[in-house]
């Protein structure tokens, strides 16, 4: 058992070399996100274990992320990056790590941007008790399948935009894990989860940067192993070994269909393009 759930906030505005924090006034929601109050996850007993943020142009650079919470363990200080206003990394994702419960309240993401635009944030949790998920112990993967998926069209900023994943030959019957995804196509950074009823209501999901036009690279991956090449396509099997837990999320393909949607969630008008990296496990 154990799945993760993805969740974002969406900000058009922004800030100016100060912290602002993801329940601003100009924050929303997005619609059919699945959580109802920002920052609390819609399931007992989540733990978060990623919190993130992404924005729509480098220019406009993440120049501080933290964590404001009474979860955490000195809840005064908080955690919290300096605001360095001339950064000489020009982050459009960045991504930290921390196991924290919602026990004692809402977990609120920080950021602060170089310059004012469209602002994602985002928080992943771990789901003990709900789906199926498994960790390949090495890249000697065999019954692996990769599936080339296009958007159905431009996205909107803000907005999740579903796309069926619906090969023209459906895979064989069987079970499957999600090793990973390559993203392309996208201005910048954005955030991917995928939908199936086996996940009995989460959404497992992870950041993703544009593949090779030049955005994956040291200078703009705010330093996430997640976002370099070699981990391209393979994403969850890098979280299954920084959490220490299986997180290649498990799903069933019956009939004429496979039952699974993507769902991204941009800060451009992109029409993404995805490589979806498959392994049948049963």
């Amino acid at each position: 058992m154990g799945i993760l759930d993805l969740h974002s906030v969406y900000d058009a505005t922004g800030s100016t070399d100060t912290i602002v924090t993801e329940n601003n006034s100009n924050a929303v929601i997005p619609a059919a996100d699945g959580a109802t109050t920002i920052g609390v996850s819609p399931f007992a007993n989540a733990v978060m274990a990623i919190y993130g943020a992404h924005v729509v142009a480098a220019a406009q650079a993440l120049v501080a992320l933290g964590l404001t919470s009474n979860n955490i363990v000195d809840p005064v200080n908080k955690l919290q990056d300096s605001v360095n206003t001339t950064p000489t990394i020009t982050s459009i994702l960045k991504m930290k790590y921390a196991a924290m419960s919602y026990a004692r309240g809402p977990n609120l993401v920080q950021y602060g941007n170089e310059a004012a635009g469209k602002t994602a944030t985002f928080k992943i949790d771990y789901l003990a008790s709900v789906g199926v998920s498994i960790s390949p112990a090495n890249f000697f993967l065999a019954n692996v399948a990769e599936y080339s998926i296009v958007a159905g069209g431009a996205a909107t900023a803000g907005v999740y935009q579903t796309t069926a994943f619906s090969p023209s030959t459906t895979p064989p019957i069987g079970k499957y894990a999600i090793l990973g995804v390559r993203a392309y196509a996208l201005t910048t950074a954005a955030v991917l989860r995928f939908q199936h009823t086996d996940f009995q209501g989460a959404y497992p999901g992870l950041p993703v940067l544009d593949y090779g036009t030049g955005t994956l690279t040291g200078a703009n991956q705010g330093g996430n192993p997640i976002c370099s090449d070699s981990w391209q396509g393979y994403q969850f099997m890098l979280l299954s070994q920084a959490l220490g837990i299986p997180l290649c999320p498990v799903f069933t393909v019956q009939g004429q269909g496979t039952g699974l949607n993507l769902q991204l969630l941009d800060t451009a008008a992109d029409t993404a393009q995805f490589d979806l990296i498959l392994q049948k496990v049963a």
